[in-house]
């Protein structure tokens, strides 16, 4: 479904789909969007449009880091903090809980070498001063359960488990509002069958969520036919030049019993480099 079509300075608006947006592209300038200016005369469509880019998640699966206040904004909230830790006790990370300690300037001055104290207190401000504790089970020598012990998850817990506590709250917003995610790098530093349960949480019939998820990822193993459709699946195919094109899994109509994962593998739906050999190297 086509509203406008803008080729540089020139413009197609169909009236009838993009009501009282003509005559807006002369007040468009060179460098600016027509749908923002749209917006802004109050044409309802350009709002709505916009208000659907505004609620989308794009997030790059190697930047994890930067979307952990997501996850602590959820746990804090007494009212929702469950679903941040039924997310980690399900995912088999052997983590019974989470607990977040803030850290106070008063606590850690007095462990601060002496030529460092001058310009602590500036830094310590500028410092997100939560400390983040994974609940473990404790065990003596002989296998017996004596309580729980708390781990730093900075320090010690795995990458993969961090990326998992980090993007858990972006996947809590995205179902609970309804809104499009986008992850580049979705599978780095998982395991696959918990790349699968996130994949299986968005497509379920019965979360009630119009949440929609789009991820590029290297894992083979999600080319799952148990999880995902033949019309959700495309590969990035590269020509000589550099150039891509995106390529739909449909347009190669595989058998419905043909495994995706090693046709892939095997070439049959391109995309797939053409490595050297490189024992020549050596």
């Amino acid at each position: 479904m086509q509203f406008f079509l803008r080729i540089e300075n020139e413009y197609q608006i169909d009236d009838k789909r993009f009501v009282n947006a003509s005559g807006l592209e002369k007040r468009t300038r060179d460098n600016a969007l027509f749908l923002a200016v749209s917006a802004q005369w109050n044409v309802k469509k350009a709002e709505k449009i916009l208000e659907w880019f505004d609620k989308t998640y794009a997030v790059h699966g190697l930047m994890d880091q930067t979307y952990r206040d997501e996850t602590l904004e959820i746990l804090e909230n007494k009212d929702h903090s469950h679903l941040i830790n039924t997310f980690i006790k399900k995912a088999d990370l052997g983590i019974n809980g989470i607990d977040v300690m803030d850290i106070k300037y008063e606590d850690v001055i007095e462990f601060v070498p002496k030529e460092m104290k001058k310009n602590f207190k500036e830094k310590f401000d500028k410092t997100d001063n939560r400390a983040i504790l994974m609940i473990h089970n404790k065990y003596d020598k002989d296998n017996k359960l004596l309580g729980n012990a708390p781990f730093l998850l900075d320090k010690y817990e795995s990458e993969g488990t961090k990326k998992f506590f980090n993007m858990i709250g972006i996947y809590v917003k995205a179902l609970k509002e309804n809104r499009f995610l986008i992850i580049d790098e979705f599978d780095a530093r998982l395991h696959t069958l918990l790349t699968k349960a996130i994949i299986n949480l968005f497509n379920s019939p019965t979360v009630k969520s119009e949440a929609q998820l789009l991820i590029a990822c290297h894992d083979t193993a999600l080319l799952d036919k148990r999880i995902l459709r033949r019309d959700q699946i495309c590969f990035i195919e590269k020509d000589e030049y550099g150039g891509t094109e995106l390529v739909s899994l449909v347009e190669y109509k595989p058998r419905k019993e043909s495994p995706y994962d090693r046709n892939y593998l095997d070439g049959k739906y391109g995309a797939i480099p053409i490595i050297s050999d490189l024992e020549e190297l050596f």
